[in-house]
Parts: structure tokens; C-alpha cells; sequence
């Protein structure tokens, strides 16, 4: 999370990085308490008197304001201009933007109420997108109505660089959960990454996922056994053992190939190796990663 622009005295604006999994509804309230009302004594209270004091503050510094005709919500286009401040608003307003309200870090039912909570305030403006096409099943009728949104479709195709970003790769070719980390620290270790990001993608990309690990693991086994060091067999596997691992009419090479571009190059998973697809995870990451896949 991150602060990108303060216009003036009564203006905020804070952007959330929802696509890192590390980001919490704890730390978004501490970085608007702390950063922009300047509040320091913040640390012993729970989340929902976090939220009544961030909304306590900007109702008591707007009941004595007087806005000007068209200054009920903010003028939001002054506030983006690069010019010196204006003084001529009294009222302050927040505006708070989350690139992925539905992350990894943002999805529970308390965290979702904490923030239609926020955003019911007049003063306090949420501005959200959303990842996942089904994000909408996150919202009760009760708390959907709080959150009062504006929808746009805005759908595009660009790949996830920012967002992989935030899933360290080195996580995932190293057993970081084995290291001296407090448990904290180890809640969301190399499996949970890939987890989390295989759960958001679509049946089929699951699917050819977790042919690409089954052989995988069947290979590195074959190749330690005494059969195998003599005649050891590569790691990965081919297109056409994917293929045909899926059903002759389960898929098409169009298919196959988008669906081996997106779990390569835009989230990560996999890599290529001698022509063939091998998991960027270790074998015994594998078998821990298809145990929860099955169960999900």
C-alpha cells in the first residue's frame, strides 16, 4: 500500500495493492490512520474501532465545514490537478483505491464489511476493480448495499506483471517455510502462493497444471529408483503427453497452447526445460500443492 498524491488539506488519496497477498485490512487502517490523519496513538485498538475512529475523525472535521454548491462529494477533478492548493474547499474527503478488492489479503467476510463500513461514509470514497469474474459472490445483499457501487466494465488482457510481482519467485523454487521464520512469517509459504493463484484460474489451466505436476512427480521417482539411473527420463512433459493426459476431445492445440502460455508467463507456475514443462516447484512442494487442489 502505498500513498500517491495529497492535493491539499482536504484532500487524501491512498491506493491498496490488493494482488499482494501480504496486504490486510490491519495495515490498510494503520497506513490511513497513521499517514493521512496523522493519528499515532492507534496500536492497541481492534479493527472495527480503527474504522468508528477513522470515521469519527472526518465527521468531526467536516460537521463545521460549509461546502460550496457542487462540494458535496468533493471535487475530484481538482484535486487530480497538478496546480498549487486551493484553499477554497473546507470540507476533506478520502479517497481510498484498491486495485483487486477481491486479493488474496481482502476476501474475508470481516475484512468485506470493514470496508463497506468505510465506504458508507460520505466523506470516505472507495474506487475498486476486481480480478475474478465471480468477485461479486463475495457480498451479502447487506454489505453489497453498504458499498453502494458504480460498476464499469473495464475488462482487458494485459498481463499480470505487476501483480506476479508480489509472488516471489524465489519462494517458489526454495523451501521457505523451512527457514527460522516465526509462524507468522510462515502462514503463506511457496504451496499457498501457488494455491491461491490456481484457484482463481479457470478448470482447464487447473487441469493441465496439475497433469504437468503428476508427471512430474512420477518422473523424479522413476528417475531415483535403480531403473532409472541407468535410463533416467526428462522431468517434464511434452505437449502431446499433456494432450493426450487430457483426452483426445478434451481440448484443442489452440487451447493447449494458450492455456501452457498463461501458467508460464503470466502467473508463473511452470517453465519450460529440454521441450518439456516441469512445475517451478520442488517435487514434495508438488505433492503438498496437488493434495489441496484435490480437496478444493
Amino acid at each position: 500500500m502505498y500513498c500517491m498524491k495529497e492535493s491539499d488539506v482536504n484532500s487524501f488519496f491512498a491506493i491498496v495493492c490488493g494482488y499482494n497477498p501480504e496486504i490486510t485490512i490491519g495495515i490498510m487502517l494503520d497506513d490511513i490512520l497513521k499517514t493521512h490523519l496523522k493519528e499515532k496513538n492507534t496500536k492497541n485498538l481492534s479493527y472495527v474501532e480503527k474504522v468508528d475512529t477513522i470515521i469519527r475523525i472526518m465527521n468531526q472535521r467536516n460537521e463545521l465545514a460549509k461546502p460550496l454548491p457542487d462540494d458535496e462529494f468533493g471535487d475530484f477533478a481538482e484535486f487530480m490537478k497538478d496546480e498549487e492548493p486551493s484553499t477554497k474547499h473546507a470540507k476533506q474527503h478520502l479517497y481510498i483505491c484498491i486495485h483487486n478488492i477481491d486479493g488474496p489479503g481482502l476476501r474475508s467476510k470481516s475484512t468485506q464489511h470493514l470496508l463497506s463500513v468505510l465506504s458508507s461514509n460520505r466523506y470516505i470514497h472507495l474506487i475498486c476493480s476486481v480480478d475474478n469474474q465471480l468477485s461479486n459472490l463475495l457480498w451479502e445483499p447487506s454489505i453489497e448495499d453498504k458499498f453502494g457501487f458504480m460498476r464499469f466494465n473495464i475488462t482487458n488482457f494485459c498481463t499480470y506483471f505487476a501483480e506476479s510481482e508480489y509472488y516471489s519467485l524465489q519462494d517458489l523454487y526454495n523451501e521457505s517455510s523451512d527457514g527460522k521464520k516465526s509462524s507468522e512469517e510462515k502462514s503463506l509459504g511457496p504451496v499457498e502462493i501457488v494455491a491461491n493463484i490456481l484457484k482463481s484460474a479457470n478448470k482447464k489451466h487447473r487441469q493441465i497444471y496439475m497433469i504437468i505436476c503428476n508427471k512430474f512427480i512420477e518422473n523424479e521417482k522413476y528417475n531415483e529408483s535403480e531403473e532409472g539411473s541407468s535410463q533416467p527420463k526428462p522431468s517434464g512433459s511434452t505437449h502431446q503427453e499433456i494432450k493426450s493426459s487430457m483426452g483426445v476431445y478434451s481440448t484443442d492445440d489452440a487451447l493447449l497452447r494458450d492455456g501452457l502460455s498463461y501458467l508460464e508467463n503470466q502467473i508463473k507456475v511452470i517453465k519450460k526445460k529440454q521441450n518439456t514443462f516441469i512445475p517451478t516447484l520442488k517435487r514434495n512442494q508438488c505433492e503438498k500443492l496437488l493434495v489441496i487442489l484435490n480437496n478444493s
